[in-house]
């Protein structure tokens, strides 16, 4: 995807990418967060956030890739 910004009378071009996980790559995350919770039942919060920081270095990718 393509956008254009204008600011102070220039346009600038903003290019967006898409992410996409095969199989086996969205299989890997569930495995991590398995793996994470198997190591400590008590702290999902630790797995869940493990995963959100995945999530968010991938969604860099779509701007900086």
């Amino acid at each position: 995807m393509v956008k254009f910004e204008t600011g102070q009378g220039k346009a600038r071009r903003i290019v967006s990418y898409s992410v996409r996980f095969t199989e086996d790559a969205e299989s890997d995350l569930l495995r991590l967060y398995d793996y994470l919770l198997e190591q400590d039942p008590h702290t999902t919060h630790i797995a869940e956030l493990a995963l959100q920081s995945i999530v968010r270095a991938l969604d860099l990718l779509r701007h900086f890739p």
